[in-house]
Parts: structure tokens; sequence; C-alpha cells
């Protein structure tokens, strides 16, 4: 699988165009990443994004919203979790990311988007962690098994 980490959209673009399939493409700012769920032309986003938190009391910039979800999701485009990238952050960054999580899992559930689990260890503990962070079981389950 190519992976794509590019933050220009038009860039990020070209290269979808020149690569092969499957590719995947790290999540930017929310800009980013809903134009390039709308433009579709690739097969996975890969969370957690690339933002600076900005966290209010009534809001948390999480990078994806329903709309973008629902492009996806016309659009055939899997969300991925990397369970690498949230292991190396440092407690505080660890909880922000969490919540995150939290927070696209249940959008991800009112849209029917697919969503997978990368680089995880077990399927249980996969499992479990999905369980605990808010997700469906038929939500977890999927995200396991593809």
């Amino acid at each position: 699988m190519q992976i794509i980490n590019e933050s220009n959209i038009e860039k990020a673009k070209n290269q979808i165009r020149k690569s092969e399939h499957p590719i995947a493409v790290q999540a930017q700012d929310y800009t980013f990443n809903r134009k390039l769920l709308e433009y579709g032309r690739f097969d996975t986003l890969i969370l957690p994004s690339k933002t600076k938190n900005q966290r209010t009391l009534r809001k948390i910039e999480i990078g994806i919203d329903y709309i973008a979800t629902k492009a996806a999701t016309k659009n055939k485009v899997t969300l991925s979790l990397n369970l690498n990238q949230i292991k190396s952050l440092e407690k505080k960054q660890k909880a922000i990311e969490l919540e995150k999580l939290i927070q696209t899992l249940k959008i991800l559930r009112k849209s029917k988007t697919k969503f997978t689990i990368l680089n995880q260890n077990s399927k249980q503990t996969a499992l479990s962690f999905l369980l605990s962070a808010g997700a469906s079981s038929q939500q977890a389950k999927q995200a396991i098994n593809s």
C-alpha cells in the first residue's frame, strides 16, 4: 500500500492520479480531508490527522465531519486508525487523540462509513479497545475483520 503524506491538495491529487492502487492518504486538516474525500479515487484515509489541537469547551476539532464521512461512503473510501501513531504520543496528547477517536466513531456510526484499525497486535485487544472507545459491536467487528 502506497502512503501519500502531502499537505497540499493539488499535489496530493497528482500523486493519487500517478500511483497504483491500493492508495492510503495521511489525514491533515479539515479542508484537506473534506476535499480529498469528495475527490475520492483512493482507498484509505489514515487517522489521526496532523492538525493542531483546537479545543474549546463545546467543540473538538477532529479533522472530519458528517458531510466528509458521507462523501467517503459515497466514494468507497475507508477511514483507518493507525495505532502506532497513538502509542508513540505523550500521555496528554494520547488522551486528546482518544477523545478525537470517540467523536470520530460517533460520526462514522451515523454515516455508516467503513472503519479499520492498522497495526493491531491482536484482534481481541483491538476489539476491546474499540468497544471501550464507544464503537458499536458491529462497527468494532467490521474494523477488526477488514
